[in-house]
């Protein structure tokens, strides 16, 4: 069986972000850019309500009411997140998904379910199969095992998702780098044992 992470994201749950707040000067005073020059102006869009920012490396800063999104290669969205949080830390939060999308290839999904009682994927039109484990006592982990397009190829998203009770960043004793090396160890630990 062969993995690669293909896609890493993390999502800070809020009652009281500020689309309007995202812009050059915020980016560059949080130390979430360098340079206004890391900015793809023409994807990204600043509104009241609603902001979006894109660095031309691809990672996506998206910004509502009650939600900040960032989706990125490897670290750089749990640092650009990490210093969101720092750079507002009386901002409450209510919860943090720290997400990866891993695409599995040469293993047979239908073959996943070898439980007899289980419904096999090859013996029904079942697609896709939800997991739900518990990491600690306020961090579950939300399981996709979404087959491929081939019998031999498929995706499993692992959401791992932090309660808060509308503590602001600053009470929070959570630090998102730590969190996504332990969630990164706890996913490919996962991985390993459900393919043997």
């Amino acid at each position: 069986m062969e993995s690669y992470t293909s896609k890493r994201s993390i999502v800070v749950l809020a009652n009281s972000h500020n689309p309007s707040l995202v812009s050059d000067y915020f980016l560059l005073k949080a130390e979430m850019i360098k340079d206004i020059d890391e900015l793809d102006r023409n994807n990204s869009v600043y509104t009241p309500s609603y902001s979006r920012v894109v660095l031309k490396d691809g990672t996506s800063i998206q910004v509502e009411n009650t939600r900040l999104g960032i989706v990125g290669e490897d670290i750089k969205a749990f640092d650009l997140a990490s210093k969101y949080c720092k750079a507002l830390p009386f901002i409450k939060a209510t919860g943090i998904g720290i997400n990866f999308d891993i695409e599995i290839s040469d293993y047979k999904f239908d073959d996943l379910l070898s439980n007899e009682s289980a419904t096999k994927f090859r013996d029904s039109r079942i697609n896709m199969i939800d997991l739900t484990f518990s990491v600690n006592s306020l961090t579950t982990c939300y399981v996709k095992l979404v087959r491929g397009e081939t019998s031999s190829s498929g995706l499993v998203v692992l959401n791992f998702h932090t309660e808060f009770n509308d503590k602001s960043f600053s009470e929070i004793d959570f630090d998102i780098l730590k969190s996504y090396e332990d969630f990164t160890t706890v996913a490919n630990e996962f991985i390993n044992q459900l393919f043997k």
